[in-house]
């Protein structure tokens, strides 16, 4: 999980990831991270991408129960997803290290120490979130089609069928072309000394 404020922890699943175990992490670790942060307005939106775990009904119900609004994502869209670069660094560091072998909790000790140190790094998000105005601009260039930097993502593995649906005229697409400029603003009071606290900004209101 991240926010502009920073990394969150690092959750282990072991064994199938389900609604049930996903429900156990928005109540005792999203929830909590999220109560630590002073939002404006209505509160946070989260975000999340459209696994089925995440869009199963047992998730939607447990989210509105927080009173934890969603961003509206659409499929297949990694180019706006922050968290594929975090991976990918980790991914980086982790390669040069003896993982072969290595027992499932000598393994999460060295993927969870690699998170640690990248919660140190000061400037990480900072820049991931700047690019968001950059991303949204690109990808509604391209009217919608998969970006090169999606397809790299693709391309090494962090994330898969890199198509964005992002320009054009329907009521979720428009959406998407709103929060590029949400964003963009969002980046100006930054820039003015206000600095977003939430991991992800809420739409305009349709």
């Amino acid at each position: 999980m991240t926010t502009k404020d920073g990394l969150g922890p690092l959750v282990r699943i072991d064994g199938k990831f389900t609604a049930n175990k996903y429900c156990e992490i928005l109540t005792t670790v999203a929830h909590c991270e999220l109560a630590k942060v002073q939002f404006s307005g209505a509160g946070p939106v989260f975000q999340h991408d459209r696994s089925p775990v995440h869009t199963s009904k047992k998730v939607e119900a447990l989210l509105h129960q927080l009173n934890i609004a969603v961003l509206e994502w659409p499929p297949q869209s990694p180019d706006f997803n922050i968290i594929g670069n975090i991976w990918g660094q980790m991914k980086a560091a982790l390669a040069s290290k003896p993982l072969h072998g290595m027992s499932r909790d000598s393994l999460w000790r060295a993927v969870h120490a690699e998170w640690e140190r990248l919660k140190l790094d000061a400037t990480l998000l900072d820049s991931l979130y700047s690019s968001l105005p950059r991303r949204m601009a690109v990808a509604i260039a391209s009217g919608g089609d998969a970006t090169s930097q999606a397809k790299r993502l693709s391309d090494t593995g962090i994330m898969h069928n890199a198509m964005i649906y992002c320009a054009g005229t329907t009521p979720l697409k428009q959406k998407y072309r709103q929060f590029g400029h949400m964003t963009a603003a969002s980046q100006s009071r930054r820039s003015a000394g206000s600095i977003p606290r939430s991991l992800l900004c809420r739409l305009p209101a349709p």
